[in-house]
């Protein structure tokens, strides 16, 4: 990519992260029904930015490899998503806000709750500072980063696991009695050489 087209596109990413930030997480950022992972991506925010806005006066006039360009539209693809997100849950009710959030992540799957898609634009935005070798002069915006994804790491996720749909599995030699429904169910296991099969009784 040609260095207008990139500082164009890394100017609007950085756009996005500070309408998100300004506009929704400062809305919501009080909301004590969501979870601390969610606040904690809502605060991750302006470290992707600041980062982006260090890349952008690196880079400015220089030509932009292809990995560097890649790392960027991904990044910019998932401040999008983010965008969204942040946006209907700080538009919804307060009472609603958390049960919105969860419904649209189920929906939209695991990878689009706020701080996997945080952690995977500082992903991007790591490998842009290291495809581009801009280590030294990024090193500060890059501690801060790791420690934030390091942080959102160790965190309980911000959308409760889906309850097990009451099925059961059983591993091992014997008999197990299970109670569904008020109605007992005797499963025998009979081994046979490695493998193992399940008779109802």
């Amino acid at each position: 990519m040609a260095s207008k087209g990139f500082t164009a596109l890394i100017s609007i990413t950085i756009s996005i992260l500070t309408s998100i930030t300004r506009d929704c997480y400062t809305v919501i950022e009080e909301d004590k029904t969501l979870r601390d992972s969610f606040h904690e991506a809502g605060r991750g925010l302006p470290f992707i930015e600041e980062a982006l806005r260090a890349i952008k006066s690196e880079l400015n006039g220089r030509d932009i490899n292809e990995l560097t360009t890649a790392s960027l539209e991904t990044c910019s693809s998932k401040s999008q998503i983010a965008e969204r997100v942040f946006r209907d849950v700080a538009l919804a009710p307060a009472d609603s806000r958390c049960s919105l959030y969860t419904a649209t992540v189920r929906r939209e799957g695991k990878g689009n709750s706020v701080e996997e898609l945080v952690k995977e634009m500082i992903s991007d935005v790591c490998n842009m500072v290291k495809d581009s070798a801009i280590e030294e002069p990024l090193k500060i915006h890059i501690k801060a980063l790791r420690k934030a994804i390091k942080k959102l790491s160790n965190m309980e996720p911000s959308v409760p696991e889906e309850p097990s749909d009451g099925g059961i599995s059983y591993h091992g030699s014997g008999n197990q009695f299970n109670a569904l429904g008020g109605t007992q169910n005797n499963i025998q296991t009979v081994a046979s050489n490695s493998s193992a099969t399940s008779l109802g009784v």
